[in-house]
């Protein structure tokens, strides 16, 4: 467990979570600190499978967060209440970041590639739960859920026991309360 939770970038503007997602793992970064690393194994079900679309879901908080995929990102999907908005550049890698909210989510579509990553931009100053689905051959691979700056799950569809929807959650906690 790292003290502090999440962390604001050094100018205090926002709060920046990075994914990094392959086959083997998934990584949850924030200011060059790694926050949770879970290594893939047999039982570990969708998580392992590649991803050909990320959505968001917001359940707590009411103004505008951003995402960003990195290096595998497809044309948006042609469903006109999923087009996401013109996206403005990221700062870090050149990431295409789109604003999304409670009542506008988002849904990109994603190359599959080996190497998934994706960014999230945070306020500094607020309490956010929010849901990153990454799905693929029309069902939920997994989904990484932050419920505040120090704790969330990752979830895998058809892992484990399957006793939770269907798969298998694990809590994490990167920060004290």
């Amino acid at each position: 467990m790292l003290d502090g939770g999440l962390r604001c970038e050094e100018d205090g503007s926002k709060v920046i979570v990075k994914v990094d997602k392959s086959r083997d793992h998934v990584a949850i970064l924030n200011t060059g600190r790694i926050l949770y690393l879970q290594e893939f194994g047999v039982r570990d079900g969708n998580c392992k499978s590649l991803s050909q679309e990320l959505r968001t879901q917001v359940w707590r908080y009411t103004g505008s967060l951003s995402v960003g995929i990195i290096s595998n990102q497809s044309p948006a999907t042609d469903e006109p209440t999923q087009i996401p908005p013109t996206p403005t550049s990221s700062p870090d890698e050149g990431a295409k970041m789109y604003e999304f909210s409670r009542y506008e989510p988002v849904t990109l579509g994603v190359l599959p590639n080996t190497k998934e990553k994706y960014e999230v931009h945070l306020p500094c100053s607020r309490e956010v739960w929010f849901k990153l689905f990454l799905n693929g051959d029309g069902e939920q691979n997994m989904h990484i859920e932050l419920f505040d700056k120090r704790r969330g799950n990752i979830y895998c569809n058809k892992a484990g026991a399957r006793n939770w929807y269907g798969g298998e959650q694990r809590l994490v906690w990167w920060g004290k309360d």
